[in-house]
């Protein structure tokens, strides 16, 4: 009769473990849930101020580059604008310029002349030695 009342003790012993262990383990379970929202709702905040950030950065990105323009078209503007006014003053100094150079001649009679010259050089230079 005693070790049937030993083994009772021992059967309720070993229940109540496993009852507190089982209660350990829901407790962890819910503990594992709850860690788990807090991370999922901080990664949706950090997602949404990271979108926010890339999204402000484009949208100065594209600004600076619209500024760049209107600038770079205003410049075109404003030098089409000098050069019509000055126009007849850039021709005569562009025309001064060529009376100042001599002719320049592309035909192959020039190119031949040319040739004969510089081998007529190299002839007398040669007799000199």
């Amino acid at each position: 009769w005693r070790q049937r009342q030993a083994r009772r003790r021992v059967g309720a012993l070993r229940d109540a473990a496993r009852q507190r262990k089982a209660a350990g383990v829901r407790a962890e379970i819910r503990n594992d849930k709850a860690a788990t929202a807090c991370q999922c709702f901080w990664r949706t905040v950090l997602a949404v101020r990271r979108v926010r950030y890339l999204w402000l950065r484009r949208k100065e990105r594209l600004e600076h580059k619209r500024r760049d323009r209107a600038a770079a078209d205003m410049q075109r503007w404003m030098r089409g604008f000098l050069v019509r006014k000055n126009w007849g003053a850039i021709k005569a100094h562009q025309l001064k310029l060529k009376a100042a150079l001599p002719p320049v001649r592309h035909d192959l009679e020039y190119r031949v002349d040319q040739i004969q010259e510089e081998r007529r050089l190299t002839a007398a230079e040669l007799e000199k030695h």
